[in-house]
C-alpha cells in the first residue's frame, strides 16, 4: 500500500544535509564533576545516507543521536537542519519537524492501541483526522504490523512493538529517521527483521536513516560507518553494506 501524500508544500533542494553538526560538543553538569558526552563533532547526515553509528556503550552514540535530532542541544558548536529549514537558533522543541526518532524501547503508549500510537505525532502536527488515519493504517501495513492495530502493547512481542514504533515514525513522512539501538533488546532473528522495516521505511519515505549499534551485524547492513569512541566522532567512508 502507497502511502496517502500530504498536503503539498515546498521542498529545500535534496542537495541540503538534512542534519550537519560542526563542532557540536554536549557537556552535563559543570565544574569538576562535568561530564563531556560528545566533543566537537562533525558530519553532515545527507539525503539517502544510510549510516551505522557504532562504539561501545558509554561512548556517546545516543547523546549524538539526540543533538541530530533536536531532543538535545549542544553546549558548544552548531547542529542545523538546512534541508529542513530549521536552524539551532529556533525555540526549544520536542523535536525537528521532519526527523523522526526510534528509541531502544518502543516508547509506546500502554493505554493506546496500536492504531492509536501512530496517529499520536500526526494528530499534535494537526494532520485531519481522516488522513491521518488512512496514513497510519498505511504506515503499519507497510511493516507488516497492519493485523495488529486494535492490539494495546502490552499484547505486542518484542519485535512487533518495534515495528510499530517504525511505523509511528513512517507514518510522519520523515526525511531523516534516527534509530538508537533499535535491536538492543531482542533476539538476533527479531532484530533482524527490524533492521530489515527500517531500511524498507527510510526506501519508502525517501528518508536519510541512521541507525546506532553496538551490533556488527548490524552495522555491517549500511553502506556508511561512524565510529564513536570516548565521545569523540569519526566518520567512516562507504563499508559496502548488505542488505
Amino acid at each position: 500500500m502507497t502511502l496517502p501524500a500530504a498536503p503539498a508544500r515546498p521542498r529545500p533542494t535534496d542537495s541540503l544535509a538534512v542534519a550537519r553538526c560542526r563542532d557540536a560538543a554536549r557537556t552535563y553538569g559543570r565544574g569538576p564533576s562535568a561530564v563531556v558526552a560528545v566533543h566537537g563533532a562533525t558530519a553532515d547526515l545527507d539525503p539517502g545516507d544510510r549510516v551505522a553509528l557504532v562504539g561501545p556503550s558509554g561512548s556517546g552514540k545516543s547523546t549524538l543521536l539526540h543533538l541530530l535530532a533536536g531532543l538535545e542541544r549542544p553546549t558548544s558548536g552548531t547542529v542545523e537542519w538546512p534541508a529542513l529549514e530549521a536552524r539551532d537558533g529556533q525555540p526549544d522543541t520536542p523535536s525537528v519537524p521532519g526527523v523522526a526518532v526510534v528509541f531502544q524501547g518502543p516508547s509506546l503508549v500502554p493505554t493506546l492501541d496500536v492504531l492509536e500510537n501512530v496517529l499520536v505525532p500526526l494528530q499534535l502536527n494537526g494532520v485531519p483526522d481522516a488522513l491521518a488515519v488512512e496514513r497510519a493504517r498505511a504506515a503499519l501495513d507497510a511493516v507488516d504490523v497492519g493485523d495488529l492495530a486494535a492490539r494495546l502493547p502490552e499484547e505486542l512481542s518484542g519485535g512487533q512493538a518495534q515495528r510499530v514504533a517504525v511505523a509511528r515514525a513512517l507514518a510522519t513522512e520523515p526525511r531523516a529517521i534516527l534509530a538508537d539501538e533499535p535491536t538492543g533488546q531482542l533476539d538476533a532473528s527479531t532484530g533482524r527483521h527490524v533492521v530489515d522495516a527500517l531500511l524498507a521505511a527510510a526506501d519508502r519515505a525517501g528518508a536519510a536513516l541512521l541507525v546506532t549499534t553496538h551490533d556488527h551485524r548490524v552495522a555491517d547492513r549500511f553502506r556508511t560507518r561512524w565510529v564513536m569512541e570516548e565521545g569523540r566522532l569519526r566518520t567512516d567512508p562507504t563499508t559496502g553494506a548488505t542488505r
